[in-house]
């Protein structure tokens, strides 16, 4: 058991102090050539760590919970990145009573601090057009058989944006068929530009795309025998099932335990008019080459590309190797995010096994998807930590996040 006054790693076993408040402390420092960034970061991790046991000194002893560190107040103008020139570090701390098995760090082992590397923190500081981002519209949560959301089956396209704002994720996958998203769990289907069909499911989409894109319309109400009932909270009784099967597909329930002999249904998804068959999801996604000039790449693949709004309104676009380009309201070039690989298996989007076909793996400066990263011709390693490697890359800036060395996810600017 430990003793007051000491100041424990994450993954101790403690017990917390009953009614103890945790304590968050902030340091930041600034770097130059003469003051590197590795030096800048091993004194904010000293300054922390004397924090950490100046609160201690008081009679109690702390575990950490974490610790990380961010480059403050980067700038972008065009798509290119200015160098920061602040680091501040963020130290958890909770209080507890004593630790078994636990492992003390010393006020002169700070060298020995993990941490998680956030790169950057990005202030926009490029002239913005006057069109804003419209807001999402939503005219209505009821779903019923002939109507969507306030959307009757048979409106157009332009009528149904109209109404909306913006669709969530808006995908022209051929010539016949469009899918588009209110939110992350209802999909509209649209054949010829007319909007014939749609479902929805809490597990519409793959975690990553539903990651990417906001959140509206979440808990729809549907209408079953001329009674509005909630999908996310409400059971079906025996004569809704019936009154269902009679007007939807693809239902699918959450199963309850409310006692030891009863289970009760909640619906988890649906789906309603047509539906477009295997045969009309062909399709082919362009990706983009890192060398070559991504707004022409952007301007000539944009309308064919799934293009989809974040929480905050960020516009992005999809390729076909999991590349998503950020872009301005003025659909020009932000920044370039490579993404990790969207899991299509437990997904309940209607063929999307064979959407996911349609996806390739991203390389970047000879850097492929889930393969190790190392200095080449093209690509320079800066700083390494905590699998999380800053790098130059051609005309690029930015960073590859790891797992073990192997790299899943980057995000990168121009110089």
């Amino acid at each position: 058991m430990s003793n007051a006054k000491e100041v424990f790693f994450r993954g101790s076993e403690c017990t917390k102090l009953p009614e103890g408040q945790d304590v968050h402390f902030k340091e930041s420092t600034n770097f130059d050539k003469k003051y590197s960034k590795d030096e800048a970061v091993a004194d904010l991790k000293k300054a922390l760590l004397n924090k950490a046991y100046v609160k201690a000194s008081n009679g109690t002893s702390y575990l950490i919970e974490s610790i990380r560190f961010k480059q403050d107040e980067e700038k972008i103008r065009g798509g290119k990145i200015t160098r920061s020139a602040q680091i501040t570090g963020f130290l958890h701390l909770s209080p507890i009573t004593g630790c078994e098995h636990g492992q003390v760090i010393s006020t002169d082992e700070s060298n020995k601090l993990s941490y998680f590397y956030n790169f950057s923190k990005i202030r926009l500081e490029k002239a913005q057009v006057e069109t804003l981002v419209q807001e999402q519209m939503i005219p209505s949560l009821k779903i019923s058989d002939k109507r969507i959301y306030g959307l009757e089956l048979g409106i157009s396209y332009q009528d149904a944006l109209k109404q909306i704002g913006r669709f969530s994720f808006d995908w022209r996958v051929n010539d016949i068929w469009r899918l588009a998203t209110i939110g992350r769990n209802t999909v509209l289907f649209f054949e010829q530009d007319m909007l014939v069909g749609g479902q929805y499911h809490r597990d519409l989409l793959p975690t990553v795309w539903s990651n990417f894109i906001e959140i509206a319309a979440t808990k729809p109400l549907l209408e079953v025998n001329n009674t509005e009932i909630n999908m996310t909270y409400h059971a079906m009784s025996e004569s809704s099932l019936t009154s269902l099967e009679q007007k939807y597909s693809l239902l699918d329930y959450d199963r309850f335990r409310i006692s030891e002999d009863e289970v009760e249904l909640r619906l988890s998804g649906l789906a309603l008019g047509k539906l477009p068959n295997k045969e009309d999801f062909s399709f082919s996604l362009a990706c983009y080459d890192e060398q070559d000039g991504v707004q022409n790449f952007i301007d000539k693949n944009l309308s064919s590309l799934p293009k989809f709004y974040s929480q905050t309104g960020e516009i992005g676009v999809l390729t076909g190797c999991n590349q998503v380009l950020y872009l301005w309201n003025d659909e020009s070039f932000k920044s370039l995010l490579l993404s990790e690989r969207a899991n299509f298996n437990n997904t309940q989007l209607i063929h999307a096994n064979l959407l996911s076909k349609g996806f390739s793996d991203w390389s970047f400066y000879g850097v492929e998807y889930l393969k190790g990263i190392q200095s080449n011709n093209a690509l320079t390693i800066k700083h390494a930590e905590d699998d999380v490697y800053e790098v130059n890359a051609g005309s690029w800036k930015g960073y590859f996040v790891a797992d073990e060395g192997l790299a899943f996810q980057g995000q990168f600017y121009f110089h």
